[in-house]
């Protein structure tokens, strides 16, 4: 199990079997994951993006969509109309700043404040048991692959870019 694969970035690649098993065992796991989450938050109308926003603005107080779209990976609109929904629901408020009226600031309300503990509950609930089976080794093991593999893909997108 200990074996590196034997893959130079500029000698030889990986194979397209291994690739697309990286690529099907990943997304699969994504899937899984987010299925799960958006399962455990169901009872309350919520989805793993829309918690994330109001566990975003939990911890760190009032945002601005524009920090919330760096902080958490989704498209411009989908977005805007997330934590308009959010807003809709009496969760979030959304205030315009006197000093330039194109910024947006979100900010949990009251009723956002009390949801929040309940739903990281469930996701934290959700995250024990995916991982309640792993030894310290094997967790610190796959959190250490997970790194180099981000590794490798900033890396990857670095020299597309230079290339480009």
């Amino acid at each position: 199990m200990n074996e590196r694969l034997n893959v130079s970035p500029r000698t030889e690649s990986m194979s397209s079997m291994q690739a697309a098993t990286l690529q099907s065992d990943l997304s699969g796991l994504v899937n899984s994951l987010v299925k799960g989450l958006d399962d455990r938050l169901a009872p309350f109308s919520i989805d793993i993006i829309s918690y994330t926003i109001l566990a975003h603005c939990s911890v760190v107080g009032h945002t601005e969509i524009g920090q919330l779209r760096r902080a958490i990976p989704t498209d411009p609109g989908r977005m805007s109309r997330l934590v308009s929904a959010l807003a809709f629901r009496g969760l979030v408020r959304k205030v315009r700043l006197q000093s330039d009226q194109r910024v947006v600031r979100v900010e949990l309300t009251k009723e956002g404040e009390a949801l929040v503990p309940e739903l990281r509950r469930r996701v934290d609930d959700f995250y024990t048991n995916v991982i309640g089976d792993l030894s310290q080794e094997e967790f610190s093991a796959c959190m250490s692959t997970l790194g180099k593999l981000t590794e490798g893909v900033s890396v990857s997108l670095a020299r597309f870019r230079e290339e480009s």
